[in-house]
């Protein structure tokens, strides 16, 4: 009986747009699990991109291997002479290789014929080097190269020749892959820093046997490093043996899925949205058979029989358009992975099977099919049988409370052991429920504060009052929506000024700043200083000199810079300029007649008042390397806009002021200024061409585009989305509730505007308390994870969640006034 029924039903409503939304929720499941852990090494990806075709190797950093010197090719040859099956790699981080619009690469140089580089790296273009002197472009350097071209070596040897380039296959990491011999010819090489680059060694085997590579470390380094040194083995035999890396280690450390670091990016929209997706969908088609399903009750089929016709009347569709939502939603994400490797993706994609999204779907539809068919027992009901008996409500009291008072007790108990800003969201999670699970509760509270002077407040109460258990469901999941999407509102945001914060300050447009890679109390390279100078227009400029206030030294304990400070700044420099023109040039901003008057009188401007304290306009400067008290000066505090220079730059005054108090003052960078652009690009090209670093000068850099997470997006898109579905849902059952009361206004002559204006007001004073209910937990719980959780930034992002209040307003007002279009012409 029951599947003739389920037919007929079936022929009488379409249901595919009903439940339209909770597919497609389910295809953006899939595709953002399909992409987001497509993008993670496998584990014997993760061993290759160490190891290579290596089964175990050592990386030796405490080995220092000079350029020019034979040290290098000694100890591949003590090493590899003592088995076939044993190869060295020399290495040097940040080598200057700056074509293509890099700013250094990764150099390694060994016999690629010994140990073939398949694993790691596939040639695209001519061949494995074999001869010193000879390079494989690798990865992101292979762009604008080829084949013949030189790599400047700044006249430290003779240029590189690159005879092949290469694709990496598990990173996109640049790399210089060199042939043996090649350190050796080179003569002193320099890194970003200006300090002289050392190379060191890695030791590798082929054969599982970590215990013979141990010892042929051993016998290696001790007889070579002695040799050149004088002095014993770097490290000791025990020391070799607790720094191998294993293939089996390194596959067991490979990284995590993403669903797997961060499961609640997924269960938490998923539980939340799903259920009430597909609770939706039920909600209209029951809207639509409740006259159908009646007649069948009167005609004396079983109430029981009618609601699992009801219910089963859309399952088949959803159950297959959720399998092609799977297809569709997986092959979305692989495809998106595969097309984005190496440029908006991973340089990798493995293909893996989507089981967050499988366990989430699962979850989230049964709840929904559950939740559908208790939506579908309070609106079709036998008339007189719609009110619960007594025993029944209370034992669902008892279970609604008891939930409460779980959800509070691990509430506390996630607040108790919080460390992670992952807990932020089960955080929110929990006490959203906790709220909803209170939500009859709080429809009284709300009764007992509302107004009931005019008829139309007391009309309103009234009617709350009635339907309190209906709205107390609506009420709940507007809280958890509300919650939900205010959190995913806050990580948004949070993660993106997170990303701003790390994001470099450039240097004004304009500007050609020598500061030496960020450093500017270092002197400028005189080659640099040459180099940009054969940009005719940097050369005919005047360039504003900076001046290091105090003798310049390093601190041992802490490795920083000690010149005159305050007793308050934290670690940073001063400097000093030959005139207030000077300053204001390399500020960037206009000094006030004040500021020029405190400069001539022998004061400070302070320009990051967050690294001193200012005492009634008087700032006391010490001698940082012997914390003696050097003079007091007055300042005047100005907030010029950061740039690459000021970051760490608590004062400046004018070099006069430093030298008539005794401090010393040395020359440091040199700032060119209204440097068109094209010169800009030109200086830098210089650099590159003379084998430099391109770096080690400041010009205007525009800030790459920050880009949130898509998951993160997607997500907070179809919670705003949720909140508004929610909204008109509930304002038309408020109408349909309503419409035998307002039915009998209109026919005595009361307007529809009046019965529209109190249906809204109801939903109104509904969203009103949960909205506030569920941003207020939301709230609380990251000022709860803010507090819990050291060095993490949580930004509450005000303007968007008031936005998604009016959003929520908005939707209220209008979907009342045009549900109430629901009455009968004969009703009006």
């Amino acid at each position: 009986m029951i599947g003739t029924i389920r037919r007929r039903l079936r022929s009488r409503t379409p249901v595919a747009a009903s439940f339209a939304a909770p597919i497609l929720f389910i295809a953006f499941l899939f595709a953002t699990n399909s992409f987001m852990d497509a993008q993670s090494l496998t584990p014997a990806q993760n061993a290759d991109a160490e190891l290579g075709s290596a089964s175990a190797a050592l990386t030796m950093f405490d080995v220092d291997l000079r350029a020019g010197t034979d040290d290098g090719d000694r100890l591949r040859d003590a090493f590899e002479s003592q088995s076939p099956r044993f190869g060295m790699a020399l290495n040097v981080i940040d080598f200057p290789f700056f074509r293509g619009g890099l700013d250094g690469v990764y150099y390694t140089e060994k016999d690629w014929d010994r140990s073939p580089p398949t694993r790691q790296f596939s040639l695209t273009n001519g061949r494995w080097p074999r001869e010193a002197g000879e390079v494989v472009v690798a990865g992101a350097g292979s762009t604008g190269v080829r084949v013949g071209d030189e790599v400047p070596t700044a006249g430290a040897a003779p240029d590189l020749r690159i005879v092949g380039l290469a694709r990496t296959e598990l990173d996109r990491w640049p790399k210089l892959l060199a042939g043996p011999g090649t350190w050796r010819r080179l003569a002193e090489v320099r890194g970003s820093d200006g300090a002289p680059l050392r190379a060191f060694p890695t030791f590798e085997t082929t054969q599982d046997d970590a215990a013979a590579l141990i010892e042929g470390i051993n016998r290696a380094v001790g007889s070579t490093v002695r040799a050149v040194s004088g002095e014993g083995p770097a490290i000791s035999r025990a020391a070799v043996g607790e720094r191998v890396r294993t293939r089996a280690e390194l596959e067991a450390e490979a990284p995590r899925l993403w669903t797997v670091q961060s499961p609640l990016s997924l269960w938490i929209p998923g539980l939340l949205a799903l259920p009430a997706l597909l609770v939706m969908g039920y909600v209209i088609v029951a809207k639509r058979l409740e006259s159908s399903a009646s007649a069948a009750m009167a005609q004396g089929v079983k109430r029981r029989d009618a609601l699992l016709a009801i219910w089963l009347v859309p399952l088949p569709l959803i159950v297959a358009s959720t399998l092609v939502a799977v297809a569709g939603g997986t092959t979305i994400g692989y495809a998106t992975a595969f097309l984005g490797e190496g440029r908006w993706g991973y340089s990798v994609t493995n293909v893996r099977v989507p089981w967050a999204a499988i366990e989430v779907s699962a979850a989230g539809v049964v709840l929904g099919l559950a939740l559908g068919l208790a939506a579908l027992r309070d609106r079709i009901v036998v008339s007189g049988r719609r009110q619960l008996s007594a025993g029944t409500r209370s034992r669902l009291r008892s279970a609604r409370h008891l939930v409460g008072v779980v959800c509070a007790s691990i509430t506390l108990w996630q607040v108790l052991t919080l460390r992670e800003p992952s807990g932020a969201m089960a955080l929110i999670g929990l006490m959203a429920l906790t709220a909803a699970a209170l939500g009859p509760e709080l429809i009284d509270g709300l009764l007992r504060v509302m107004p009931r002077r005019t008829l139309t407040q007391r009309l309103v109460a009234r009617q709350i009052a009635t339907n309190r258990q209906r709205l107390a469901v609506v009420a709940g999941i507007y809280i958890v929506i509300v919650a939900a999407t205010v959190g995913m509102l806050t990580i948004l945001s949070s993660e993106v000024a997170d990303a701003r914060e790390r994001q470099p300050v450039s240097v004004p447009s304009g500007d050609v700043l020598l500061d030496s890679f960020s450093t500017p109390f270092l002197k400028p390279d005189p080659a640099v200083v040459a180099a940009v100078e054969t940009v005719p227009s940097i050369k005919r400029a005047e360039p504003i000199q900076f001046f290091l206030i105090g003798k310049r030294g390093v601190n041992p304990s802490i490795g920083t810079e000690e010149t005159i400070g305050t007793r308050d700044d934290r670690t940073g420099v001063a400097f000093a300029f030959d005139s207030a023109d000077d300053l204001e040039g390399a500020l960037g901003a206009a000094l006030t007649s004040a500021d020029r008057d405190l400069l001539a009188d022998g004061g400070a401007l302070v320009i990051n008042p967050d690294l001193v304290r200012v005492a009634r306009g008087q700032l006391a400067l010490i001698d940082k390397a012997t914390g003696r008290g050097v003079a007091t000066v007055p300042v005047r505090i100005v907030d010029p806009a950061q740039t690459r220079w000021t970051q760490a730059v608590p004062f400046v005054m004018l070099r006069a002021t430093a030298q008539g108090l005794g401090m010393a003052t040395t020359p440091a960078a040199m700032l060119f200024k209204d440097i068109s652009a094209p010169d800009r690009r030109a200086a830098r090209t210089a650099l590159r061409d003379k084998g430099l670093d391109p770096r080690s000068i400041g010009v205007y850099e525009k800030p790459a585009p920050i880009v949130p997470p898509a998951a993160i997006v997607g997500s907070v898109v179809l919670l705003v989305a949720l909140l508004v579905g929610v909204s008109v849902l509930a304002t038309r059952a408020q109408v349909r509730a309503m419409r035998g009361w307002a039915s009998q206004l209109t026919r005595v002559g009361v307007r529809r505007r009046w019965a529209a204006r109190a249906i809204s007001r109801q939903h109104a004073w509904i969203a009103a308390l949960s909205v506030g209910v569920g941003a207020s937990a939301a709230v609380a719980s990251l000022a709860v994870t803010g507090a819990r959780v050291q060095r993490y930034d949580l930004v509450i992002p005000w303007t968007l969640i008031g936005l998604v209040i009016a959003v929520v307003a908005l939707s209220t007002i209008l979907s009342g006034k045009l549900a109430s279009r629901q009455l009968e012409p004969t009703e009006r």
